[in-house]
C-alpha cells in the first residue's frame, strides 16, 4: 500500500508541478551564472512551461536575473543553510519564485555538494523555510537518492506530513 501511495504522491506532484531543472556549472565574467539561450530553452519558455534554476545562487541580484529572463522558479540550496536572511530576503523580495534544495543524510541537511552534513534536521530546517515563505522544498535523501539506491520514501512522506507546501523528491 505504501508503494501505491508513493506512486501516487509521485504522480500528483509531477503532473501538478512539471518542472525542467537546469543546472548551470559555469561562471559569466561578472561572476554572474549565466543563462544558455538554447534552441531546447527557448521552445520550452514559448511553450509557458514553468522552469525551475538551481546551483550557486547566492545573491539577489542573480535571483533577479533569471526571474528576468524567462525562469519560474530559483531553487537555493546550501546559501539557505548557511545564510538564511539571505534566503528570507528573496522569499520577501520575489513571493511565490522561491524553492530550497534540502539534500539529507540520516535525517541532517548537507551543503556544499553533499561534502559537509550539518546539526540541521532536516524537518526542522523545512519548516522554518516554509515560514520564510519558500514555494517548495526539493528533497533528496543523498544516503539512498543521491547512491541510485531508490527514493527514501518513508523519509520524504515524513517531511511532506509535517509541511503544507509541496515536497518534490
Amino acid at each position: 500500500i505504501l508503494y501505491y501511495l508513493c506512486y501516487f504522491f509521485y504522480c500528483a506532484v509531477f503532473y501538478h508541478f512539471l518542472f525542467i531543472y537546469f543546472f548551470f556549472f559555469f561562471q559569466a565574467e561578472d561572476g554572474r551564472r549565466d543563462l544558455v539561450r538554447s534552441r531546447g530553452l527557448g521552445d520550452v519558455y514559448k511553450r509557458q512551461i514553468p522552469i525551475q534554476l538551481g546551483g550557486g545562487i547566492r545573491d539577489l541580484d542573480t535571483i533577479e536575473h533569471y526571474l528576468d529572463n524567462g525562469i519560474s522558479y530559483v531553487i537555493i540550496g546550501t546559501a539557505a543553510v548557511k545564510i538564511p536572511g539571505f534566503l528570507h530576503d528573496a522569499c520577501y523580495a520575489f513571493p511565490g519564485q522561491i524553492m530550497v534544495g534540502l539534500d539529507a543524510r540520516d535525517g541532517k541537511v548537507a551543503v556544499d555538494g553533499w561534502s559537509k552534513v550539518t546539526g540541521h534536521d532536516v524537518v526542522d530546517l523545512a519548516k522554518k523555510f516554509q515560514d520564510y515563505g519558500v514555494e517548495a522544498i526539493i528533497h533528496t535523501d543523498i544516503g539512498r537518492d543521491g547512491m541510485m539506491n531508490g527514493m527514501n520514501v518513508q523519509a520524504t512522506v515524513a517531511l511532506a506530513d509535517t509541511l503544507t507546501i509541496p515536497v518534490i523528491a
